[in-house]
């Protein structure tokens, strides 16, 4: 009696060869040398392996690169070479937290910049009843029905494709950078057309 849309990705075990070894790392805690092939170049990394996780149809490795501090996605399908290496690590205390409060793959380890939006009464009803940023809190429902909420983020791009799937029935209140790059994107594609 049920049905779900996922939408499709690409398949693990046939389009992988390395998959294995992926998640032996993985399940180990084990760190690995990976060749990563970007448009234009490859290099490559020596990371810590924490995680395949699946967002907007793409499969990714959440890394990070010895001797850095922040947390890196890796594409799959821009992996070229995988070589198990001999040294383990620890798995950080708040990845499951992080992975939690996840909405894209945009999402980052400590969102800390925070961003207010207006919701038309329109769509009001779709944000009270879905989480569709991180943190996402109602602060004010106004008299006509719109709503105020607020989120917090680590990255414009957590917001901006949501913002631009509910034009115009989402304003963006705050901060003014966020403000200036919807803008900036909205009048670049009236130039367009």
């Amino acid at each position: 009696p049920y049905y779900a849309k996922i939408p499709a990705g690409i398949k693990m075990k046939t389009d992988y060869p390395f998959i294995a070894d992926l998640e032996e790392a993985v399940l180990e805690g084990m760190k690995i040398k990976i060749s990563y092939k970007r448009p234009g170049n490859e290099k490559s990394y020596t990371i810590r392996p924490y995680k395949i996780i699946f967002f907007d149809v793409f499969w990714y490795l959440l890394s990070q690169i010895d001797g850095k501090k922040w947390i890196v996605k890796f594409r799959l399908d821009r992996i070229t070479d995988v070589e198990l290496l001999s040294r383990h690590f620890a798995i950080p205390d708040d990845l499951q937290a992080m992975l939690d409060q996840s909405v894209n793959i945009w999402f980052a380890p400590k969102p800390m910049m925070k961003v207010t939006l207006k919701i038309d009464k329109e769509a009001a009803q779709f944000f009270k009843e879905k989480r569709y940023f991180p943190n996402q809190k109602v602060v004010k429902t106004n008299r006509d029905g719109s709503l105020i909420i607020e989120a917090k983020v680590g990255a414009n791009m957590e917001v901006i494709p949501t913002v631009m799937q509910w034009m115009p029935l989402i304003t963006v209140i705050s901060p003014k950078a966020l403000k200036d790059e919807v803008k900036s994107t909205v009048v670049g594609y009236l130039k367009k057309i």
